[in-house]
C-alpha cells in the first residue's frame, strides 16, 4: 500500500511558527535551537563572542530569559509562551548581524503566490532605542550560513522591508511573492551592509536595533483549485490497482485524469473520473486500474480545473501480480455498461451481481466456453458480481457505475 498526502493550501508551511514546541526550555540567552525546527544561521547555540545568535524567550524558562521583563526591553510574546529576538544592526561592531533559519514543512510551488506573515515589537525600556530597515526573508534551496557574525550578502531576500520599523507594541507586516524555485528553507535577517541599511533612533537606549518576532506564517495566498489530502494505491486479487484519493475541498475542480505508464513508456490516460466542481467537505474517489501491466505500474493523478489548468500528483509505483483467479471487470468506474471477464467457466454457472446492501439485482445463466458478458442497465453504486458453479466456487469482482 502506499498512502501519501498531496499539496494543500491555507495552511502554515512552518509547524512552529509561534516558536511553541522546544526540545528543552530556554535557560540563557543565544538558545535560538531550543525551540524546535529553528537554528541560527552561524551555527551557534550558546552565547559566542562576535557571533550572531538570536535569542529564544519562554515564560517558563530561565530566569533572564522569561518574559516580560528582558535585559533587551519589555515584552510579551504576541501569542502563546514563547518568542524570539534577534539584532539586524549594531553599530557598535560594524556589520554585526543575527539570523534566524527553519526548514519549511514542504516545498514551496512554483508560480503559486504566498503570503509570509510575521509580528514584530521593539518592547518597552528598550536596551537598544533604533529602528532599522532592511528587515528580510530569504527562501532558498539549502540551509543559508553565516560566519560568526558577517552579514549574509550572497542572496536578494524575497521579502524585505525597506522602511524604518519600529514599535513599543506588537505589528504585523504581511507580503506576498512567487517563488521561482522549490524553495524548502526560510532565513530571517538584515541581508546587507551598513551602508546600505538605514537607522533611526526612536527611543532612549544604546544605539543599535533589537526586534522580539513571533507568528511567523508562509502560506498559500490564495486556496489551490483543490486541497488533496490522501492518495493510496493498493493491489487486487486478480491483479488490477486500485487507486483512492481524497480531497479536503474543491474549487472549481472539474475532473480527474488517471495516467499510467509501464517501463520507459509515457503516462497515457486510462481513465477520468468528475470532480466535485465546489465542495468544502472531504470526497472520496476510486478508480480501478485493469489494464495488463507486467512489472512496475506507475500511477499518478492529474486534477483538472474549469479553465483547462492541470495540477499532477507525484508518480506512484506498485507492482501487482494476480493472487488467485478472480473475475475482470472493466472499465472501472463506468458510466454505462460494464464488461465481465473470466478464464473459465464452472459446471452449472450463475452470474449474480449484488447491490451495496447486498441484495440480489441481477442473476444470469453462463454456458461452458463463455468468456466475457456484458451488464447493462445498471443504476448508480457500486456492485459486487459473483461467478458460482455447482460446486459452490465462485469468483468475486467489483464495480461501480456513476
Amino acid at each position: 500500500m502506499l498512502l501519501s498526502p498531496l499539496f494543500s493550501s491555507g495552511q502554515n508551511l512552518l509547524n512552529n511558527g509561534g516558536f511553541e514546541n522546544y526540545s528543552v526550555l530556554p535557560s540563557a540567552y543565544a538558545q535560538s535551537c531550543f525551540s524546535q525546527g529553528w537554528t541560527s544561521a552561524s551555527g551557534a547555540c550558546a552565547l559566542t563572542p562576535g557571533c550572531g545568535h538570536p535569542d529564544y524567550f519562554h515564560l517558563t524558562g530561565g530566569a533572564n530569559v522569561r518574559p516580560p521583563n528582558l535585559v533587551f526591553g519589555t515584552c510579551m510574546p504576541h501569542s502563546g509562551n514563547a518568542m524570539m529576538g534577534f539584532t539586524p544592526w549594531y553599530p557598535t561592531t560594524p556589520n554585526f548581524r543575527e539570523y534566524l533559519r527553519f526548514t519549511l514543512a514542504t516545498p514551496l510551488i512554483v508560480g503559486q503566490p504566498y503570503t509570509v506573515t510575521f509580528w514584530t515589537s521593539n518592547g518597552t525600556n528598550p536596551y537598544v532605542g533604533w529602528g532599522s530597515n532592511n528587515l528580510g526573508l530569504a527562501f532558498s534551496m539549502a540551509p543559508l550560513t553565516q560566519t560568526c557574525g558577517a552579514p549574509i550578502t550572497t542572496v536578494i531576500p524575497q521579502v524585505e522591508i525597506s522602511t524604518i520599523v519600529y514599535s513599543s507594541t506588537w505589528q504585523a507586516h504581511s507580503l506576498t511573492f512567487t517563488p521561482a524555485q522549490p524553495y524548502t528553507n526560510l532565513c530571517i535577517g538584515n541581508f546587507h551592509m551598513d551602508a546600505a541599511t538605514a537607522a533611526v533612533q526612536m527611543s532612549t537606549g544604546w544605539q543599535g536595533a533589537y526586534y522580539f518576532i513571533d507568528d511567523v506564517s508562509v502560506e498559500a495566498a490564495f486556496p489551490l483549485p483543490v486541497e488533496m489530502s490522501a492518495f493510496e494505491v493498493t493491489c487486487a486479487d486478480d491483479g488490477s490497482a486500485e487507486l483512492r484519493w481524497s480531497t479536503a475541498s474543491e474549487s472549481e475542480s472539474d475532473h480527474f485524469e488517471i495516467q499510467r505508464t509501464v517501463g520507459e513508456e509515457e503516462p497515457v490516460v486510462i481513465g477520468t473520473v468528475q470532480g466535485a466542481w465546489n465542495s468544502t467537505s472531504q470526497r472520496d474517489y476510486r478508480f480501478m486500474d485493469t489494464g495488463p501491466a507486467a512489472g512496475e505500474r506507475y500511477s499518478r493523478i492529474v486534477q483538472v480545473d474549469g479553465n483547462g489548468a492541470r495540477t499532477a500528483s507525484d508518480m506512484r509505483s506498485i507492482r501487482c501480480e494476480q493472487k488467485a483467479e478472480a473475475l475482470r471487470i472493466w472499465p472501472v468506474p463506468s458510466s454505462g455498461d460494464v464488461q465481465v471477464g473470466f478464464a473459465s467457466v464452472p459446471d452449472g454457472a450463475i452470474l449474480q451481481v449484488f447491490d451495496a446492501r447486498g441484495a440480489l439485482v441481477r442473476s444470469l445463466p453462463v454456458a461452458i466456453g463463455t468468456r466475457s458478458l456484458v451488464l447493462d442497465g445498471l443504476s448508480t453504486g457500486m456492485y459486487t458480481v459473483q461467478l458460482k458453479g455447482t460446486s459452490g466456487t465462485a469468483l468475486h469482482g467489483r464495480c461501480v457505475i456513476w
